[in-house]
């Protein structure tokens, strides 16, 4: 081979050594094209969640104080109920004692007649 049929061959050599290279840079900008894409695609989801985890936050914060509510009003109710429970048992022992002061002395029988504590019958 002459001089020239090599450096023509390494010319052609280099020619496509040039057009590789730029297909693999058009393919590598395209990938980073993509993957600037998916990343900005993924930072948008990111913050989505972030919004709904946010709003998530604040709906159990509100729930949580509606629920100290709920219990400091169940609390009262309780205690109002335990307050009606001991002034019911107050008025009931009262009422009671009242019943059984009422009751007259008992009364036994005998063959030789009625007695009770206060009097006798004799038949």
């Amino acid at each position: 081979m002459g001089e020239k049929e090599e450096e023509f061959e390494k010319e052609d050599e280099l020619r496509k050594l040039k057009k590789n290279l730029r297909q693999e840079k058009y393919k590598n900008e395209n990938e980073k094209h993509w993957w600037i894409e998916d990343i900005k695609a993924l930072e948008k989801q990111k913050e989505k969640l972030e919004k709904q985890k946010e709003k998530q936050k604040e709906k159990l914060e509100e729930e949580v104080k509606e629920l100290k509510v709920e219990k400091n009003e169940w609390k009262v109710q309780m205690q109002n109920l335990q307050n009606t429970l001991m002034e019911t048992t107050q008025t009931v022992k009262i009422s009671l004692e009242d019943a059984l002061s009422s009751i007259p002395p008992p009364v036994r029988y005998s063959s030789t007649g009625v007695t009770s504590k206060t009097t006798t019958k004799v038949h």
